[in-house]
């Protein structure tokens, strides 16, 4: 009786000092604090209810990508609420026929753009209410999948400005341009401004900072020309700067690893350089511009001493004399006239590479011209075949015109000749009468007799008696 009640009394005053019922142990319950949760979304009703679990979607439907189903039951202010996040959203299954779910996660609103409406796999996101699309960004939204994930795809990613139309507005429709070249990233943005360089910098010579908000082919664009080039500033020691901007590889050359102010262009492998050609590249200054000074140009051709090689040492001749540009260059070949011209004959169409004082020349001799083909009609051309030179012309001519001066001065010669013969026959001696003796036949008158070798003049009759003397 007395054991009975002393156990009693110590069980009561553990209950008044704990306020817990020390009784013997029980096992721990199972009860959840939070409310069961109300589906929604097309979520369902969860079967057994505990303080962890996962929500499942109502048949078609499956959970969308980047949501979580795992619910969670949290103290929080002296209340039990359920935590989910991110929130479950259950869409339709996008691998049934006829389903148009949105695999992506709604897309926050940022940039000035709206909350979209109805979320479908591809859209057109819009402005809030004084902004504008900016140029050469795009509005259009879509929803693919890469790496097993669900992604909104919007390039270039859409920007909304001030809409310039506005008055008072300072919006600039192009987008900030990227720092490049050593340039730093623009504190204020402008439709026109100057780039500045990274400390240790300077502007090069020759190259523009201004940079200009312009519109192009309905598409907004920063024009910065020349281009700007921020170098090491050559005011500093040791500074290796070089004032013009690094050369591009052209005609089979290599990009050079180390720029200087003076340098060797290199050839690539298999090339070597062009006899007559220079590999010396000057930066040097002209009229305000540093450019590169490369004379004669660097060619690099394929390397003569590989087997196959077909390169030719010589340089490209240039056409003259009415030719063509050859076709295919080979180290002897025959230069072609262009149309309506051929070849004029004692000039040659062949021309051979060959090396001269260890620089590779074109020789063609004689030098070959084109004369306009003589076939043609309206030719002004002379037959080839009759060609005569000048010289031969010359000569024809002089003993021509010789001759017949020759000619002329004999015939004036004998007619002044006959002249004087004929006035010395016409003046005969006077006749003399001689005194004969009786029974002579000499008759009384003895006329002198002349004789001439010239024509007789029309004037004078030859029967004609001279006149008597006595």
């Amino acid at each position: 009786m007395r054991a009975s009640l002393l156990l009693f009394i110590l069980t009561a005053a553990k209950y008044t000092f704990t306020g817990v019922y020390a009784g013997p142990s029980k096992p721990m319950s199972s009860t959840v604090m939070c409310e069961a949760p109300e589906p929604k979304n097309n979520a369902k009703t969860p079967d057994k209810l505990e303080p962890r679990f996962r929500m499942q979607c109502i048949d078609g439907y499956v959970r969308q990508a980047g949501t979580s189903n795992l619910y969670r039951c949290e103290k929080k202010d002296n209340l039990y609420l359920w935590v989910n996040e991110p929130s479950l959203n259950c869409i339709p299954d996008p691998s049934k026929p006829g389903s148009t779910a949105v695999m992506c996660e709604a897309p926050e609103p940022k940039n000035n753009t709206k909350t979209p409406g109805k979320l479908e796999s591809q859209f057109r996101m819009q402005c809030i209410d004084g902004y504008v699309r900016q140029a050469g960004t795009s509005n259009l939204y879509r929803c693919e999948k890469k790496d097993n994930l669900y992604l909104w795809v919007n390039e270039p990613s859409l920007n909304c400005i001030p809409d310039p139309s506005k008055p008072g507005s300072t919006a600039v429709m192009c987008e900030a341009p990227e720092p490049k070249n050593n340039t730093k990233t623009p504190g204020k943005l402008e439709s026109q401004f100057r780039m500045q360089c990274i400390d240790g910098y300077v502007r090069q010579a020759g190259t523009s900072n201004l940079y200009r908000c312009e519109k192009k082919d309905n598409l907004y664009l920063w024009v910065n020309e020349p281009s700007l080039n921020c170098i090491p500033d050559p005011s500093k020691p040791g500074s290796t700067a070089v004032m013009c901007e690094a050369p591009e590889p052209k005609n089979n050359t290599k990009t050079p690893g180390k720029l200087e102010s003076q340098f060797r262009m290199q050839c690539i492998d298999g090339y070597v350089r062009q006899a007559g050609t220079s590999n010396l590249y000057r930066c040097e200054k002209k009229d305000n511009l540093y450019l590169w000074v490369n004379e004669p140009s660097l060619n690099c051709i394929p390397d003569p001493s590989k087997p196959g090689s077909t390169a030719v040492m010589c340089e490209a001749p240039e056409p003259k004399n009415n030719t063509k540009t050859p076709g295919k260059l080979e180290s002897r070949f025959r230069m072609q006239c262009i149309d309506g011209y051929v070849r004029q004959a004692g000039t040659s169409d062949l021309y051979s590479c060959e090396k001269k004082d260890n620089l590779y020349l074109w020789v063609n001799e004689p030098s070959l011209n084109c004369i306009p083909d003589p076939s043609k009609p309206g030719s002004t051309a002379a037959d080839p075949s009759t060609l005569v030179s000048s010289a031969a012309k010359n000569g024809i001519a002089a003993g021509t015109v010789l001759t017949l001066t020759v000619i002329a001065a004999s015939a004036v010669g004998v007619f002044l000749w006959c002249r004087r013969s004929r006035q010395g026959a016409v003046s005969i001696p006077p006749e003399e009468m001689i005194l004969q003796a009786p029974g002579s036949d000499k008759p009384l008158l003895d006329t002198p007799t002349t004789t001439s070798s010239c024509l007789s003049d029309s004037v004078q009759n030859p029967d004609s008696p001279p006149p008597l003397t006595v």
